[in-house]
């Protein structure tokens, strides 16, 4: 089966980046257009799967551009990217041209799911459009050839060798051939008596304990900066720091990522507050002043824990690599002591981590921790 295809037409870089970096981690390939007159050249060049579309663009309404595509007959599902302020109500031509409408910002999550389901939908109705087009072979009987049973049967002779007594021999299920219970005693005692001469004759050898794997990959440093990076869309430099824990007089933002298949928690995460208001800010655009205002104050604004989520999930991405549980962002909440049961397993049973303060250019700086089981 051929790749996914995805049209992303998006005119900041940033958010392209952070596009592009999830969709492709999901087995999509991905073009981007920054405006309208990209997005023509792409779709005179190639066919795609899906396409994602931002309503502001720098030389249109990409809305509108969809709905000229559509009188040209472009059938490719669309979901609309718009401000959380948009409405419906202000393009009547969306119902007709749009098949998902997500306002900024969303969790990548949900837009996966819309992207699923959307392309599923497509790809049923092209088949059921081709399978109209097909004629349908007629089938003709074939002779009947008999079955007879073989002239002979093999001769098979494997003995049970786990049986220990004549009880333990409940022919013919356990001897591949029905031999009486005295001849496989017999089989069973010679079989016995080598593995006891050999297993006294081998020498013996200690057995070396094998180091402790944790389950996930553990990101290493320049990963973790890559992603922030590219998310924030700001310089970054870190620091190798020591570990964090929730206290107090040291309160903690904590992530969890669990399995998307049995929800088991296989990594936390540790933010002190100073990090947590400058990633979020950072994504938010807020100015440094007011985010260290924040900081002094001891607490992340209520409004900024969309941008928090959508930090933590972009950072998830790290431990999904291939031969491993897939994770995503389970729970996100504030600690300043006990954790809860399934996460405070984590900390006792953590076999890496890693141990990072991060400066975010314009921003102050910030710890983080990952543990891993």
């Amino acid at each position: 089966m051929e790749a996914l295809s995805v049209l992303v037409i998006e005119d900041s870089p940033s958010f392209s980046r952070l596009l592009t970096r999830g969709l492709e981690r999901e087995g999509y390939q991905v073009d981007v257009a920054p405006d309208i007159a990209s997005a023509q050249l792409y779709l005179s060049e190639n066919i795609y799967t899906i396409m994602l579309v931002d309503k502001g663009l720098p030389d249109g309404d990409g809305i509108e551009f969809i709905y000229v595509l559509r009188q040209k007959e472009v059938i490719t599902p669309v979901i609309a990217l718009a401000e959380p302020d948009f409405s419906e109500e202000q393009s009547p031509e969306l119902d007709d041209s749009i098949q998902a409408f997500i306002p900024k910002p969303f969790a990548f999550d949900d837009l996966l799911s819309s992207m699923e389901t959307l392309v599923r939908d497509f790809l049923a109705q092209q088949d059921k459009e081709k399978n109209k087009q097909q004629t349908v072979p007629k089938f003709t009987s074939s002779p009947t050839i008999p079955l007879t049973e073989p002239k002979s049967k093999p001769t098979l002779e494997v003995v049970n060798v786990t049986a220990t007594s004549r009880d333990d021999l409940d022919l013919p299920s356990n001897l591949f051939r029905a031999i009486s219970p005295e001849e496989g005693l017999a089989k069973l005692s010679v079989n016995a008596k080598a593995q006891k001469a050999a297993a006294a004759t081998a020498p013996v050898q200690a057995e070396v304990p094998k180091p402790k794997t944790s389950v996930l990959p553990l990101p290493a440093h320049q990963e973790i900066i890559d992603v922030f990076g590219m998310l924030l869309d700001r310089p970054l430099t870190f620091t190798v720091g020591g570990p964090i824990a929730p206290s107090k007089a040291n309160p903690l933002l904590v992530a969890s990522f669990a399995s998307v298949d049995d929800k088991e928690v296989y990594a936390l995460c540790f933010i002190d507050i100073s990090l947590a208001n400058s990633a979020a800010g950072a994504l938010a655009m807020l100015p440094g002043e007011e985010v260290k205002n924040n900081i002094t104050q001891g607490e992340v604004p209520e409004e900024l824990y969309v941008y928090l989520k959508e930090v933590f999930r972009v950072l998830g991405t790290l431990f999904n690599k291939p031969d491993v549980p897939q994770v995503k962002l389970h729970h996100l909440y504030r600690a300043t002591g006990l954790l809860p049961h399934e996460d405070a397993v984590i900390i006792e049973e953590q076999i890496h981590r890693t141990d990072l303060t991060l400066s975010i250019d314009g921003y102050p700086d910030g710890k983080l921790s990952l543990l891993l089981v």
